[in-house]
């Protein structure tokens, strides 16, 4: 972490209660979201200076899942996480999370994406120019060249393989704490709190329930013992 960063997020952890001004620059940015990363960095920057460290967690989380390599949001994002750790002991961040799913989440979809069609174009390249000189695909294929460009090839198709599976429950971030049911309503009996900042597994489509006039959106995840649990969509901010 550079000297400056952890300066700069240390003063910020001394700041015990918000000012009106910080509360004033917090609704200004959301009078005007640009749902990038630097939104949601400026948003957990400024609920850090409000004391809010477990929402702070909660959007750096979304900048990091944005922008993984930026060097200032990492530092935030390890920062806020050694916080929320610290006021919720014993409790993993990342609820109920696999460890493919724990492997694809620190990957970002273009990253996996170039890498593919780089790894391709180049051992179609090489395939190509060996199959021109040997007139043979055989021979092409045989070659040094041929075998190593079919392992990467083979290596790139599984790390994609990984992802994929690993972003099928599509994750996200709580912003609200909650009480966790165990059915999409509230008549359904509370399961377990599930703190601002934790990162759920969805694991179905949202169910909808309450009236025309009032319609409420519920979210199921998963549990560390498999089953499933519901929250309301409102209090999540997906990843």
């Amino acid at each position: 972490m550079p000297l400056f960063t952890a300066i700069f997020i240390g003063a910020l952890s001394t700041l015990a209660a918000p000012s009106e001004e910080v509360i004033a620059q917090i609704q200004k940015l959301q009078e005007a979201p640009s749902y990038d990363s630097a939104y949601f960095y400026n948003l957990a920057v400024l609920q850090l200076k409000s004391g809010k460290e477990d929402l702070s967690f909660a959007y750096a989380t979304k900048a990091a899942r944005l922008k993984s390599h930026d060097t200032e949001v990492r530092a935030l994002t390890r920062h806020t996480e050694q916080l929320w750790r610290k006021n919720h002991a014993g409790l993993d961040p990342n609820l109920a999370a696999t460890s493919t799913e724990r492997f694809s989440d620190r990957m970002a979809a273009e990253e996996i994406y170039g890498i593919l069609a780089l790894t391709t174009f180049l051992v179609s390249f090489f395939w190509a120019r060996a199959y021109i000189r040997h007139r043979s695909i055989r021979r092409a294929l045989l070659r040094p060249a041929g075998w190593i460009g079919a392992i990467a090839l083979a290596f790139a198709y599984i790390l994609y393989g990984i992802y994929f599976v690993g972003s099928a429950d599509a994750s996200a971030t709580v912003v609200v704490t909650y009480d966790a049911r165990s059915g999409p309503g509230q008549s359904f009996s509370k399961v377990q709190e599930v703190p601002t900042g934790q990162i759920i597994r969805r694991v179905s489509i949202p169910v909808t329930t309450g009236s025309e006039r009032s319609p409420e959106s519920w979210q199921a995840f998963r549990l560390p013992s498999g089953e499933s649990a519901w929250i309301p969509e409102s209090c999540l901010l997906p990843l």
